[in-house]
């Protein structure tokens, strides 16, 4: 369902097209009674106390809702964070650094209608499709799914942080939700409310909060109390759209219809179009700290006065659209307006300025604004997700704040200060005092393609075009020289004045000296290490470096002295040239496909992705006042230290420590890419990049180190069971122990990392990279120390470490108790099996002499007269049986018969068998 207008958000029952229409009109009457009596569900519901409160916010500086938040945050003390970053003023709006997220990004739905942070640096967001969670990097949401009992609606509507910390959660139709310790807890009307439809919520410094809501009025919610102020109290209508607390304690109500509502010592007071509101239908309002009112209506934006006046702003004083729904004022003292359908304004200093989604802004419809302890600015839009704004690092000029084209090229600075700024297709500018000045061919240039820029000391402008030759600047006139006059091609590369006085140029066609107006030619026949020349340097020592595609060669004013890939460099290809400032005879080289390389004395050592640095495509090498050497790279533009990259070189096991910077800080592309110069160092100590999308700069000087965040346990499971995190013994049987942490970040949630530790199990730190978990399978019984970290953006591990101790209980078997009933059940059965080992062998004993005692009976008979027949051999037995010997044998003894031949009947055999083979064969 696309959202139109407010009404619509609710589709209350019986909703009447009138009521849409009276949000558009400029209705100059209070439609209070005619709603009310037309609309039967807008008619006021009886409070539960028609008391006044007996307890109102003392005398005193009472903070407004945003204010309370951020006191909460501050008292808390919970973060690490403690930089006062902010919005700088002073920037263009385009400037500032701008990321979107949306349902591609994690978000459950595109339509943000609030936005607040606890105290623990969460980010909590009000979607249509439930409430959600986010660190910086990862995104929870919350709603019927999740929790049912508690979220009976999932369209959030606002949200508020009080002076304790709790989360308020307004939602469409499902009540009031507090989240307290972890825990929700729903108020719904049973419990008083005078509706489910909370619009607008207003924490008090006495603990107190107050409710605004759809068709109820206000209510006022202490402790378990709440009161009800509606019509009959003297509210002008039962539609709130917003509230906010000033610092003398009034309560201010931004109504549907019946104007601005003031509420002071229990008494309401309104104003409406009769007293100079300029409309009726009041989306917003924000107490500023000056003691003034900004007020956000139909009609435009206004500002009530300390003496009661109005003061009204429209799209005739700038403003970019009449229908403000959203305001915020801002640490630094702008005041920010999001309308619906013109995008967001900021208004400084008199001066509207603003930013639409021609200029990157994911919607025009602007719900919320919401500021973070950070200083990061958040909006929440209507199907555009959610949108942060902040001050990075670096800022850009691009041709949304007057540079004549997306595409600059190369720099060079004036004497005073002036910046000129060449560009790939839209000719020539020069920076001062913040505006730009343009030079195109239509002003003299003799081609708008420049790719080099040089001046020399007679004050003189030369620049370098491809297909147009040299221009050149006399301060009030231009004038160029071309093949015509000698030059080596039209294409002009690289520029440099040396100490001489002489101009040198870099062609595709080689290389020219330029001299008291005559022309001298140098090309790889004369040894340069290629034709097509890209930068020039030249050193302390007087010698001409000349950067190509073909490697780097050195010009001591006779011959060439070559390096290439065959001595070591990296590429060929190089781009620029830096001589070290502290350390003579020292180069940096910046190359195309080769990283970072130090040439010195002829010795070249490499510095490329291999050994850590972030790209192998860099543009440009610049140095800052502390020693550090910033890259310009298609990456972005990224620094580290030269004592770093020294150390490395001698010791290549050692890590480079780089901090990178791009989208994310400012730049509105992180691609760094131009001729030469592609980035320069100004006087000021700022150093400039050329990149896809404008020139980046940055003050190294006024970099503010963001610090390294709290680490945060979200949750602890064992085999998929949530534990609560106390120090209490955890049951034996647990097969998988898993970790769940973050560091919640707004600011560089991209730059910080985490490591965590398991002590008891491992000593060692381990990264967690993107997982922020940490799993442990089958821990053994006994006491161990869970603990992550987090680092600051530039990789120290400055921050607060969180810990969880917590102890394995052993299972019975690997208790002492059970190894002792085991040595006692193993000496028991050793026992036992010795007692049955011998009753064995007793018993076996009495088999033996039983069998002895049977054979010595049996031998006994045996020696006794047995009679026995001469003739067949037979014995009788005692029973006068005649038997054969071995059957009487066997009978009456153990002994037993095996058969054979004796010698003397073997004999007999033969010889009745050769009797008998002789009788045969006669």
């Amino acid at each position: 369902h696309k959202i139109s207008c407010f009404p619509c958000m609710f589709e209350p029952p019986g909703h009447d097209e009138r009521l849409m229409q009276a949000g558009r009109a400029e209705d100059q009457s209070s439609p209070t009674d005619t709603l009310a009596s037309e609309i039967p569900w807008l008619r006021r519901k009886r409070p539960i106390s028609m008391q006044t409160p007996d307890r109102w916010p003392p005398d005193g500086r009472i903070p407004s809702r945003k204010r309370a938040g951020f006191l909460a945050l501050l008292v808390t003390g919970l973060l690490a964070a403690t930089a006062s970053q902010g919005l700088d003023p002073r920037k263009a709006i385009t400037q500032l650094s701008h990321i979107s997220w949306q349902t591609d990004e994690g978000l459950p739905q595109n339509t943000v209608r609030a936005v607040a942070q606890t105290p623990d640096g969460y980010l909590w967001i009000g979607t249509q499709a439930g409430l959600v969670r986010f660190d910086g990097a990862q995104f929870k949401v919350y709603d019927r799914r999740t929790d049912g009992a508690v979220f009976k609606n999932d369209h959030i509507y606002t949200l508020a942080i009080d002076t304790a910390g709790d989360l308020w959660i307004g939602t469409n139709g499902g009540g009031l939700i507090r989240r307290r310790e972890g825990l929700f807890e729903l108020f719904e009307e049973r419990h008083g409310l005078p509706s489910g439809r909370i619009t607008a919520l207003a924490p008090a410094a006495d603990g107190s909060l107050w409710i605004g809501t759809y068709g109820g009025g206000i209510a006022r919610l202490e402790g378990r109390r709440i009161d009800v102020f509606g019509l009959d109290e003297g509210l002008s209508h039962p539609v709130v759209f917003d509230l906010d607390l000033d610092t003398a304690g009034d309560l201010w109500i931004g109504t549907f219809g019946g104007g601005l509502n003031r509420l002071r010592d229990g008494t309401f007071e309104s104003f409406t179009t009769t007293d100079g509101l300029v409309n009726n239908y009041v989306w917003a309002v924000h107490p500023g700290r000056e003691g003034d009112l900004w007020i956000g209506t139909n009609g435009g934006l206004q500002r009530r006065l300390r003496d009661g006046t109005f003061e009204s702003f429209t799209t005739s004083d700038g403003l970019s659209h009449n229908r403000v729904i959203s305001l915020l004022e801002d640490r630094d003292g702008a005041l920010w307006a999001g309308t619906y359908g013109g995008g967001l304004n900021r208004w400084f200093d008199g001066t509207f300025t603003h930013l639409d989604q021609r200029q990157g802004l994911s919607s025009d419809y602007i719900w919320t604004l919401y500021q973070d302890h950070e200083g990061t600015l958040w909006a929440g839009t209507l199907g555009g997700g959610l949108n942060q704004l902040k001050d990075g690092p670096f800022t850009t000029y691009s041709t949304d704040e007057g540079l004549a084209s997306a595409l600059p090229s190369c720099f060079f600075e004036e004497p005073d200060g002036a910046l000129w700024i060449g560009t790939r297709s839209n000719g020539l500018n020069r920076f001062s005092d913040g505006e730009f000045e343009h030079h195109t061919t239509a002003t003299g240039l003799s081609s708008n393609n420049i790719w080099t820029l040089a001046g020399d000391r007679q004050g003189v402008l030369w620049v370098g075009t491809t297909g147009g030759g040299i221009s050149r600047w006399h301060g009030d006139r231009w004038s160029h020289l071309t093949t015509q006059d000698g030059l080596a091609d039209d294409s002009v590369f690289a520029l440099a004045e040396d100490r001489h006085g002489a101009l040198w140029i870099g062609t595709n066609k080689g290389l020219n000296r330029y001299d008291h107006g005559r022309f001298e030619y140098f090309s790889d026949a004369d040894g340069l290490a290629s034709n097509q020349v890209r930068t020039f340097l030249e050193d302390r020592r007087g010698h001409l470096w000349i950067g190509t595609t073909g490697g780097i060669s050195r010009f001591d004013g006779e011959s060439f002295q070559t390096f290439s890939t065959a001595d070591g460099l990296s590429s060929n290809n190089v781009w620029s040239i830096y001589e070290d400032k502290d350390d003579n005879g020292v180069l940096w080289l910046a190359t195309s496909g080769g990283g970072l390389n130090r040439l010195v004395d002829g010795s070249i050592t490499v510095f490329s992705t291999r050994e850590g640095l972030f790209d192998n495509d860099l543009t440009t090498v610049l140095e800052d006042h502390a020693g550090y050497l910033w890259l310009g790279s298609s990456r972005g533009a990224f620094r580290v230290a030269k004592q770093n990259l020294l150390e490395a070189a001698a010791d290549r096991t050692l890590p480079l420590d780089l901090v990178a910077y791009g989208h994310r800080d400012g730049m509105k592309t992180g691609e760094c890419y131009g001729g030469d110069p592609a980035g320069i160092r100004t006087r000021d100590g700022r150093l400039w990049f050329s990149t896809l999308d404008g020139v980046a700069v940055v003050d190294p000087a006024s970099i503010e180190i963001v610090p390294a965040p709290n680490v945060l346990l979200e949750e602890i499971l064992v085999d998929g069971t949530q534990l609560a995190q106390q120090p209490t013994p955890l049951p034996p049987d647990g097969k998988l122990y898993e970790f769940h942490f973050t560091a919640p970040t707004l600011l560089v949630p991209g730059k910080i990392r985490l490591r965590y530790r398991l002590l008891g199990f491992d000593d060692k730190w381990i990264p967690s990279g993107q997982a922020r978990k940490a799993s442990y399978n089958n821990l053994d019984p006994g006491q161990y120390t869970f603990t992550a970290m987090a680092s600051d953006e530039h990789g120290r591990w400055t921050g607060t470490s969180s810990s969880f101790d917590f102890t394995i209980r052993p299972a019975f078997h690997q208790t002492l108790t059970f190894y002792l009933l085991c040595g006692i059940a193993v000496t028991l059965a050793g026992y036992g099996l010795n007692r049955l080992q011998v009753q064995s062998l007793r018993r076996r004993e009495k088999r033996l002499e039983s069998r002895v005692e049977e054979a010595l009976t049996n031998l006994k008979v045996l020696s006794g007269l047995l009679p026995i027949c001469s003739a067949c051999k037979k014995v009788r037995d005692d029973r006068g049986y005649w038997k054969q010997l071995e059957t009487y044998i066997d009978e009456h003894s153990e002994a037993s018969f095996s058969h054979g031949v004796c010698p003397t009947c073997l004999d007999r055999y033969r010889a009745k068998e050769a009797r008998r083979r002789t009788a045969v064969s006669s």
